[in-house]
């Protein structure tokens, strides 16, 4: 959805921000990551995405549930770093009726990923 070259760049913001450095638990696991709400550069280009893109494509997806771009919000936005010591979350159940991930990394620099529905 978001393209390469500016995911990548949004990524070196986020890291310029402090988010590389960051850790914190989920269940057994140890991510690397922040929530976007304490990066400023990094949440200001992500609400301009979701106001231009993300919102827009949502309501396009799922109209049964969702009259309007403008009546979808994001809460609990971070930006998250898999890597061999922080490969994935602990099974969780989001709050929302939606909830979304977008990869900002290009395919070729992993393997595995997706995620499970039970």
């Amino acid at each position: 959805l978001i393209p390469p070259d500016e995911a990548e760049a949004a990524v070196a913001v986020a890291n310029e921000e402090g988010m590389s450095s960051n850790e914190y638990a989920s269940g057994k696991y140890k991510l690397g990551g922040d929530w976007v709400k304490k990066m400023p550069r990094t949440r200001a280009w992500f609400n301009s995405r979701l106001e231009s893109l993300i919102f827009p494509t949502i309501a396009a997806l799922f109209p049964e549930i969702v009259s309007s771009a403008s009546v979808l919000r994001a809460h609990s936005v971070a930006i998250l770093k898999y890597n061999s010591s922080h490969p994935r979350t602990d099974v969780h159940v989001d709050d929302g009726i939606l909830a979304m991930t977008l990869a900002l990394s290009p395919r070729a620099n992993y393997t595995g990923g997706g995620t499970f529905f039970e």
